[in-house]
């Protein structure tokens, strides 16, 4: 089982900040992700939280990725999360892509956060 890890990296084209989360998280996680989602927001890039090798999270990692949705209102925010996997089910369970962009693949994600792409409504199918 992979170790709980956090992994960020801003990418320029077009300018995105890439949290990439990998393992289980939890409450005893959920300040490491909210310290990179913190130092990212200090900037005006796009967010992408990848949640594609995350095999567990709870209700902790949601509270933050939603809680950053909510500080960041204008700002292109999206999660990657694998269909199906239970991140995915978490994500359904709370209806939370009523609030949050989500797509199953990090290159869609990025793409959605090139300037100029229209923004798709959230019940729209990414």
């Amino acid at each position: 089982m992979p170790r709980p890890h956090v992994h960020s990296e801003r990418i320029p084209d077009p300018p995105t900040w890439i949290i990439e989360l990998e393992g289980e998280h939890d409450l005893a996680t959920s300040r490491s992700v909210a310290d990179a989602i913190e130092r990212a927001l200090e900037d005006d890039a796009a967010l992408v939280v990848d949640l594609s090798r995350v095999t567990f999270a709870e209700s902790a990692i949601l509270g933050v990725l939603l809680d950053a949705r909510q500080r960041a209102p204008e700002r292109r925010f999206a999660v990657v999360v694998t269909p199906g996997s239970q991140p995915d089910r978490l994500f359904d369970l709370v209806d939370a892509r009523s609030i949050v962009r989500m797509f199953p693949a990090r290159d869609a994600a990025v793409a959605w956060c090139r300037p100029g792409i229209a923004d798709l409504r959230l019940d729209e199918p990414a």
